[in-house]
């Protein structure tokens, strides 16, 4: 099933600029988890290809172009909750972190 399938009525941007412009509380943002490793990079890389934008969270960085990247040990329960309070408004969120 496409990307698409999974995450409904996000919107597309037309051009770069349109797209730089748009904040971090947006409805078009989706954590991944994992993504240094090789499902987690292929999952941003489509995420990105269809207009998303991709918030990491993985201890080491990514080498697939992600637009941000927040350095956690997600099973470091206290950093976590630290961090879910300060997260923006997600569409979703993919867990591909082993």
């Amino acid at each position: 099933m496409p990307i698409e399938g999974y995450c409904k009525n996000v919107r597309r941007f037309d051009n770069t600029e349109e797209y730089m412009e748009e904040s971090l509380m947006s409805d078009n943002w989706v954590a991944v988890t994992g993504v240094s490793g090789f499902v987690g990079s292929y999952i941003a890389h489509e995420l990105k290809t269809n207009g998303y934008s991709v918030l990491s969270l993985s201890r080491t960085v990514p080498t697939t172009p992600v637009d941000k990247h927040i350095a956690v040990d997600i099973s470091d329960g206290a950093a976590m909750a630290e961090l879910i309070a300060d997260l923006p408004q997600l569409r979703c969120v993919v867990n591909c972190a082993a």
